[in-house]
C-alpha cells in the first residue's frame, strides 16, 4: 500500500528532541503514513547517548502496530545543510503529500488527519 502522507524529518545536532518528535508522530490516529528520516551527518547524541539511528529504531520498534506503514533512515555522509537535507527527503518519500517536521518540533494529536481533511 502506497503512502497517503511521507512525514519528513531533518535531523542535525537536534538528538535530544528527536524521540519526543517520533513519539508525537508515532502517535497520530492517521492511518497510511510513512516516515523518512534523513541524519545530516550529526555528531550528536541524546541524553542517553543514542545516535539518531538508534533513536529512530528503537521509537519505530515501541509503535509497530501505530498507522505508520514504514520508516526509512538514510545517513549523509557529510553535512550539506537544511536545503540538500529536505532534497534527500523529498526524494525518499513515496506519499501521496509530504509534511515536513523539524527534528525539535512535535505534532498535535490528530494533526496529520486534519490536514488531510483541508485537501
Amino acid at each position: 500500500m502506497k503512502p497517503l502522507v511521507s512525514v519528513c524529518i531533518p535531523v542535525w545536532n537536534s538528538e535530544q528532541y528527536l524521540d519526543d518528535c517520533l513519539e508525537s508522530v508515532f502517535a497520530q490516529d492517521f492511518a497510511g503514513f510513512e516516515v523518512v528520516v534523513v541524519n545530516d551527518s550529526s555528531p550528536g547524541s541524546d541524553s542517553s547517548g543514542r545516535t539518531c539511528r538508534q533513536i529512530v529504531k528503537q521509537a519505530h520498534k515501541r509503535h509497530k502496530k501505530s498507522g505508520c506503514l514504514k520508516v526509512s533512515y538514510i545517513e549523509h555522509s557529510e553535512n550539506r545543510g537544511l536545503v540538500e537535507c529536505r532534497r534527500t527527503l523529498i526524494n525518499a518519500a513515496h506519499g501521496t503529500f509530504i509534511l515536513m517536521l523539524d527534528s525539535d518540533d512535535v505534532l498535535k494529536s490528530g494533526a496529520i488527519s486534519a490536514l488531510w481533511m483541508l485537501q
